[in-house]
């Protein structure tokens, strides 16, 4: 189970929703990525328009690819493998969609 205070932070931010999963996709050895930086280059990426349901795994891929893009963190393998990567996980954790319970956590086989 994964907790901490960036889970503490991450909870009171989504208050109204339920989180299951995290995937961590890069390490604090590598430098840190501040909020203002994922706000900057997820500008760069287009929102899709309406509220279609399964959009958000697909941009947020997209502002992943664009923080790689960017030098910020470092993709060892395709946004796509990734992808795949994260629904698998995700797929396993609905015990977690619980609001006594921190989300799973896993450290990504495809970023350093």
């Amino acid at each position: 189970m994964a907790s901490g205070p960036l889970i503490g932070e991450l909870k009171r931010y989504l208050a109204p929703c339920v989180m299951t999963t995290l995937l961590r996709i890069h390490p604090h050895s590598a430098g840190a990525i501040t909020p203002d930086d994922v706000e900057s280059i997820s500008k760069l990426v287009l929102v899709p328009s309406g509220c279609e349901w399964g959009e958000c795994l697909p941009w947020c891929l997209r502002v992943i690819e664009k923080l790689h893009d960017h030098g910020m963190l470092l993709l060892t393998s395709s946004v796509e493998d990734l992808g795949k990567e994260f629904s698998e996980f995700a797929a396993g954790n609905r015990d977690y969609a619980r609001r006594d319970k921190d989300p799973n956590l896993k450290h990504s086989s495809f970023c350093s």
